[in-house]
């Protein structure tokens, strides 16, 4: 079971008493949404191991014991900034799968898969920092295979193509296509020389496709 604190989103709502004028409370998942973005901005700008809570207290408009309500530790943050990018991560592919046809389900899933590696955005470096800290951290390797065993699914599970990705993701071969994509993305974001690396993602693209056909053909073989 996952910690409490990665379910925050569910909070009530804080009420405006009306001697307050235009100050306006902010929701509870309000609050935690601006830990969590302080928190990207200040483990990319230093680092996680050289961030402390107060650095991260500091960028937002908490007080230190409303801050500490929310989380006791930036191990705790970190957790929670990898669930809630995780999940628009995976909305996003979902989002790439739904509605295509059958036919096309393989070059929609590794499209997705290579948009993974090569997207830029600001919590892409806390990803590579989380990565490398399940090394000494048994919590984060805990999360990450539970985000692992919650990644693969479809919202809308009787469209063709979503039972033909059922195919993809019951088979053990996706788990290791998973970990190599998320190897990828340790690479392309660690090493110097982008441009080397895109210049030939082609064999990366034709890998990961050739690991989805079998996959797929091996399914389709079996029902």
């Amino acid at each position: 079971m996952l910690p409490a604190y990665l379910l925050v989103h569910q909070g009530s709502e804080w009420y405006n008493h009306p001697e307050m004028g235009k100050f306006t409370r902010k929701k509870k998942s309000e609050r935690v949404r601006e830990i969590l973005d302080a928190g990207i901005e200040v483990f990319g700008r230093k680092g996680f191991r050289d961030t402390t809570m107060e650095d991260i207290i500091s960028e937002t408009s908490l007080s230190k014991g409303g801050f500490y309500h929310y989380f006791k530790s930036t191990d705790e943050i970190m957790l929670a900034i990898m669930e809630s990018e995780t999940g628009v991560a995976q909305s996003l592919i979902l989002q790439e799968i739904e509605g295509v046809p059958v036919d096309g389900l393989i070059d929609a899933v590794v499209s997705a898969m290579m948009a993974r590696i090569f997207r830029e955005n600001p919590s892409k470096k806390l990803f590579v920092m989380f990565f490398l800290e399940m090394i000494y951290k048994p919590e984060f390797l805990e999360l990450y295979l539970e985000l692992e065993r919650r990644s693969f699914g479809s919202e809308n599970p009787d469209t063709p193509a979503a039972k033909a990705f059922d195919l993809i993701v019951s088979d053990e071969r996706t788990v290791f296509l998973s970990r190599l994509n998320t190897v990828m993305i340790l690479f392309y974001h660690i090493f110097p020389g982008k441009a080397l690396f895109r210049k030939y993602s082609f064999y990366i693209e034709q890998l990961f496709k050739k690991l989805l056909t079998d996959i797929v053909e091996d399914g389709m073989s079996r029902t």
